[in-house]
């Protein structure tokens, strides 16, 4: 399994085996708070902030992708966001400064590397599909959402 997806299974599964053992009552604030930072003692033992950040620039290119096809009111958008503020609560614990220009430098990267993947995708694509075709579509779209994301970021 690629290490880039590694680290959000691993924080996901110490989050559902954490929730189901709690053993107390507590308020639903104090839920979250306990749920992340149990977490994130789990994952903080495992992982470096540059991990984390990069687990963070994938939920980004996620996203972004996600943003091709579906409207935010998608589903699948509310558990991103949910798996981007735990793993950035868990970046601010182990890295309080600076964690924020790891986050963006770890997405430029990300983006950068997604950009070449579908690029290279679409070139290779073109002797089998004309540009009407509905992968050759996306493909053309997410690489336009991929640029206008990064050029955000610089």
């Amino acid at each position: 399994m690629r290490s880039k997806c590694l680290l959000p299974l691993m924080i996901g599964i110490v989050l559902v085996s954490t929730a189901a053992g709690a053993q107390t009552e507590p308020s639903p604030n104090d839920t979250v708070h306990i749920v992340v930072g149990a977490g994130c003692v789990e994952a903080l033992s495992q992982a470096t902030s540059v991990d984390l950040a990069q687990a963070i620039a994938q939920v980004e290119v996620e996203r972004i992708l996600l943003g091709v096809k579906y409207f935010e009111a998608h589903p699948t958008f509310a558990s991103l966001n949910e798996r981007q503020s735990t793993l950035e609560a868990c970046l601010n614990q182990l890295q309080p400064n600076d964690s924020q220009d790891l986050i963006v430098t770890s997405t430029i990267g990300a983006i950068a590397s997604q950009l070449v993947e579908f690029e290279t995708l679409y070139i290779d694509n073109q002797r089998r599909y004309h540009d009407s075709h509905p992968e050759q579509q996306f493909l053309r779209m997410a690489i336009e959402a991929l640029h206008q994301h990064l050029a955000t970021l610089q």
